[in-house]
């Protein structure tokens, strides 16, 4: 039997497969929540979409409306357990730094279509971001981008 963390998991792995246009008709998104000409980590010329309210998300689009990525954060992460996420999808395809700081790493699942961060000791999530199934080195060549350099 699935838990909380792997079914939000699996629900937000399905909306990998909505158009731009069939995400704006199911979210019912309204024009002031779209921005084009977004970036994210590698990715320019965007289509984002800002769904604070049931999802805590930004959500990328191509200008051809192919799903390109999606960052949860914040509410959206509520109850969820790094580790039913590690236990349930064993050691990741590869571990890089984190942007939420030097005591995160990103956990990239990237056959799988997700990454996420999450802090060394105790495994609390800061983020994840979603993106269409592809080799981890394809992912880390054409979307990771490493942060810089932490200042104290």
């Amino acid at each position: 039997m699935e838990n909380q963390t792997m079914q939000k998991i699996k629900e937000w792995l399905e909306l990998r497969t909505y158009t731009l246009q069939d995400f704006i008709a199911a979210k019912k998104t309204t024009p002031d929540q779209i921005q084009e000409g977004s970036k994210k980590y590698k990715l320019e010329n965007l289509i984002q979409i800002d769904e604070p309210a049931t999802l805590s998300a930004h959500v990328y689009f191509y200008s051809s409306g192919k799903f390109a990525l999606m960052n949860i954060y914040g509410k959206g992460l509520a109850q969820l357990s790094a580790a039913d996420i590690l236990s349930f999808y064993g050691k990741p395809e590869a571990k890089e730094r984190s942007r939420a700081g030097k005591t995160a790493n990103y956990e990239v699942y990237a056959n799988e279509g997700f990454a996420f961060s999450c802090t060394h000791r105790d495994h609390e999530v800061h983020f994840i971001d979603l993106f269409p199934a592809m080799p981890a080195q394809e992912y880390l060549d054409l979307i990771y981008l490493p942060p810089g350099p932490f200042i104290r």
